[in-house]
Order: C-alpha cells, then sequence, then structure tokens
C-alpha cells in the first residue's frame, strides 16, 4: 500500500473509532501530518462515497461508509498473515484473473489478492462470461505458489469450493451446495464460480490462481438469461437483505488461508468429507458429459484425488473431467 493510501486508510480508521466530532488538530498530531493533508485526505474519502460532516470549530464526524472493498475498507479489518497481505484494488478491470496471472510472472508474492468493482471481461470456466456488474459481487483472485505434485493441482479447486459453501451455510443461512468442480449453487441456481488457472513445468507448479466470483447484492434485474440450465442468483436475491461485501470478503480470505495452508501440509482428505457434505445431487442420478462422451448414473461422491464417482448399473466411474448438466 502507497504511503497516502495508507494515511488516508489510518485517517479513516480514526473517523470511525470516534465516538463524537474529532478535530482536524487531532488527527495530525496522532499521524504527524498536517492540517491541510488531512483535509486533503478527507476530500478524496467524500469522493471515494464516505459522508464525512465538518464544523469549524469541532471537527469532523463519519455519518455512513460506502459499499466498497477497496484498499480502506479491507486491509485494515484482515485477520490474515498472507492472503491479502499484498492486496490491489481496482474500481474496473478486465479481469483479476489476468491481473494476478501477469503479477504472479513478474514474482508477486504468494498471498497477493486482486479485487474489482467490476470486470469488463469476467470468464467462467470454458470460457462462459461472468457477468461482473459494479458494486454488486465479490470478484477477486488470489495468487499461491502450491509446492505440490502438478497432478493434485485439481483439488485446489474443490477445497475453495468446500470453503465457500461452509462460509455462506453457517454464516448467512443460505443452502448452498457444490456443483462438481467449480460452481456454487443455491436452489439449482448458481450463486458463486470458481476458476483456478495456474502455470506449471512437468513436476512443478510455478504458481495458480484462484479466481472467485460470487454475485452478492445484485437484484434479480440485473441478471441477463443464459444459455444453461443453471440460471444466476445472488445472496441478495435469496436473503432479500443486504450483504456486506468487505465483511463477506476478509471473511473468505481468512477461511481460504487457513484451508489452503491445512491442504497443503495434510493433504486432500481433510477436506473430502467437507465436500460431500455440500455436494449437489450426491447419491442422486445425473448427467455428467465430459470431452468425449455424456455419462447418467448415480453420484456417489469423490476419490481421494478429486474426481467424481458415478455409478452407472453397478458399475463404478472415475471422472477426472467434466462437467454436471443435470
Amino acid at each position: 500500500m502507497s504511503n497516502a493510501m495508507n494515511t488516508k486508510s489510518l485517517i479513516l480508521q480514526q473517523l470511525k473509532n470516534a465516538t463524537d466530532y474529532i478535530s482536524g488538530e487531532e488527527i495530525s498530531n496522532q499521524l504527524n501530518i498536517s492540517r491541510t493533508a488531512v483535509w486533503k485526505h478527507i476530500q478524496e474519502l467524500k469522493k471515494a462515497g464516505y459522508n464525512i460532516n465538518s464544523y469549524t470549530k469541532k471537527g469532523y464526524i463519519l455519518t455512513s461508509s460506502p459499499d466498497s472493498i477497496a484498499n480502506e475498507e479491507i486491509t485494515p479489518n484482515l485477520k490474515t498473515a498472507q492472503f491479502g497481505s499484498s492486496y490491489i484494488y481496482h474500481h474496473s478491470i478486465d479481469s483479476t484473473n489476468i491481473s494476478a496471472k501477469f503479477l504472479a510472472e513478474q514474482g508477486a508474492k504468494e498471498g497477493t489478492v486482486v479485487s474489482a468493482e467490476e470486470q469488463t471481461k469476467g470468464k467462467g470456466r470454458l470460457g462462459r462470461l461472468w457477468q461482473s456488474p459494479v458494486g454488486q459481487g465479490l470478484y477477486f483472485s488470489i495468487i499461491v505458489r502450491p509446492q505440490i505434485p502438478v497432478y493434485l493441482a485439481p483439488q485446489i479447486t474443490l477445497v475453495v469450493a468446500s470453503v465457500i459453501a461452509k462460509v455462506l451455510n453457517e454464516k448467512y443461512n443460505l443452502h448452498a451446495v457444490i456443483k462438481w468442480p467449480n460452481d456454487i449453487l443455491v436452489d439449482s441456481k448458481k450463486l458463486a464460480g470458481i476458476l483456478v488457472e495456474m502455470s506449471s513445468d512437468i513436476d512443478r507448479i510455478n504458481y495458480a490462481v484462484l479466481g472467485i466470483g460470487i454475485n452478492v447484492n445484485n437484484p434479480e434485474a440485473a441478471f441477463t438469461k443464459t444459455d444453461t440450465k443453471y440460471q444466476p442468483t445472488s445472496m441478495f436475491n435469496e436473503l432479500k437483505t443486504k450483504i456486506n461485501r468487505s465483511e463477506l470478503l476478509t471473511t473468505l480470505l481468512a477461511e481460504l488461508e487457513i484451508a489452503y495452508h491445512t491442504f497443503i501440509e495434510s493433504g486432500f482428505n481433510t477436506f473430502k468429507p467437507i465436500w460431500e457434505s455440500y455436494a449437489f445431487s450426491i447419491n442422486k442420478q445425473i448427467q455428467v458429459t465430459t470431452a468425449n462422451q455424456s455419462l447418467t448414473g448415480t453420484l456417489t461422491g469423490i476419490d481421494e484425488s478429486g474426481a467424481l464417482l458415478l455409478e452407472i448399473n453397478g458399475e463404478k466411474h472415475t471422472i477426472h473431467s467434466g462437467e454436471i448438466i443435470l
């Protein structure tokens, strides 16, 4: 974070912590900056959507904050050691994954997070468009450098999905389920998606980018009907109440950091039962398409590698890549 950004964040925290008006002189003394600098930072905060009243001889008071995932709302509230320690925020960007991959190629440290209020070219799995309207969802990517064999990389998607489903169920009381391999559904409607992209050699992963998109406060009218069976929804549509996006993001980063390190240290076995407890259509008949065929059978779970287990006429089939379409 730049010095100017850090100072602005510190001023915002002072305003948030104050129970009454706080004078410009008090802020300048505490931060060892001029009163003119305080005033300039206050004006920048106002432009960013913070309602700050000011009165002569009283000072400043914060009356409301915007629904924002900018640095000043996220970095002071992080409960992580690594994820978000470098937090790069954009108001608008083509894709957080594209940016994160570029930064990873340049040597960005593990745990770097790229977020945006809007993506103009947000993408999901198989090149599909991910609708990313400004200020409504969470769109963010995390750079990791896992020291695991390349063949275990698909498990990362399942770990991330398990964390998101767990948070949505336990913290927000949403009946969120995981549609293998990378979608989060509520009532058979798509709420969130995960896109993990990586760079690797034959025997090692150089980096992976964990791209996550969640429909948070999108109104129903904001969605364009898709050509898939699973139409989009949002947390707002399902809960009928606005969600604090910054709180959701900091919660997810904390839980994802714990899960990621547990996975690296202990493997996937910890997450297999969690994933299966949130699995969409488990023990039910589904249809799965792969690169060269379509299969219909009973979803019985996933194996230790994360591959889908499908039972067809009493015979077990293991599917490493495909998509559930029914």
